[in-house]
């Protein structure tokens, strides 16, 4: 049976260049990119697409320092409420990332356009929480740059 997310998820393969991508049991595509990267595709209800990526897991509670990296990445999320539209949050598998969009409305460049700015977003997150906790305040925009050259050999995902 094909899933109702297998014309997004081909958009997605497509444009990127990679071979066509097939959901596991429970409908959910998965994508697996260098520098930890990982990202799932979904829709609880097939009319909302969910682009979403575990982070990093929870600090223990028994961690001294947990109480401090909650708060830093309540700082960061809070700073960049205006430049990122990916929303973090923590759930049950840790330090999450998510994007919805609605699959009716999405076309094959807003489609890139949705993950390519997912995938930025995911990749700043990385590195804010890899940095050491010792970090200021948030920066608005990315402190680095990131191509997607490496990954969509086609180049049709450029920022």
């Amino acid at each position: 049976m094909t899933s109702p997310l297998q014309p997004t998820a081909d958009l997605i393969t497509r444009a990127a260049g990679w071979k066509q991508a097939v959901p596991d049991n429970d409908g959910t595509f998965r994508f697996s990119l260098e520098d930890g990267l990982d990202f799932e595709l979904f829709s609880p209800e097939n009319s909302t697409g969910i682009l979403f990526a575990v982070l990093e897991s929870f600090p223990a509670q028994n961690d001294e320092q947990a109480e401090d990296v909650i708060r830093r990445m309540a700082a960061l999320a809070a700073g960049s409420l205006k430049t990122r539209r990916s929303v973090f949050s923590i759930g049950e598998r840790g330090f999450e990332l998510y994007r919805t969009f609605r699959l009716a409305d999405i076309s094959e460049s807003t489609l890139t356009a949705e993950v390519r700015d997912f995938l930025n977003d995911l990749a700043w997150w990385k590195k804010q929480l890899a940095a050491p906790s010792t970090a200021s305040s948030p920066q608005r925009t990315s402190p680095f740059s990131f191509s997607f050259d490496g990954f969509f050999s086609d180049g049709s995902f450029q920022g």
